[in-house]
């Protein structure tokens, strides 16, 4: 019974108990160091790079999530979109007026996700 070890899942925490023994590891999220531009004019390239680490070194993984407009309407000639090194490039589109576009940017390490919401205005240069 004295070698019994105790398993128990705590959030992300896994703590191993044993006689002489007591580990805790913990996996901490993806942290971003660096906020996404959130500003360009209409018909202008989008280009912006995800500056982000995990404190275990831990891959990290990024998509891009946002409202419909960016991702199904017509007018945006290249959606937003995020490569494997969390580079972010699109095309705005034309604008009638300053437009605000709700951007959601997930990066995650395999078991935890650091979401950053952000708004994208995309200016009208007419």
């Amino acid at each position: 019974m004295a070698k019994n070890l105790i398993k128990k899942i705590i959030g992300t925490a896994l703590i191993g108990i044993g006689l002489n023994s007591c580990n805790l590891f913990i996996n901490n999220a993806p942290v971003m160091t660096v906020p996404l531009l959130n500003k360009i004019y209409e018909n202008e390239s989008y280009i912006c790079q995800i500056q982000a680490y995990d404190p275990e070194h831990e891959h990290l993984d990024y998509s891009i999530m946002s409202s419909p407009l960016l991702h199904s309407s017509p007018e945006w000639s290249a959606p937003l979109s995020v490569d494997s090194s969390g580079l972010v490039t699109g095309v705005a589109p034309e604008v009638e007026k300053d437009t605000e576009y709700n951007v959601k940017v997930d990066i995650s390490d395999g078991v935890n996700v650091t979401e950053k919401n952000f708004i994208l205005k995309v200016e009208n240069t007419n």
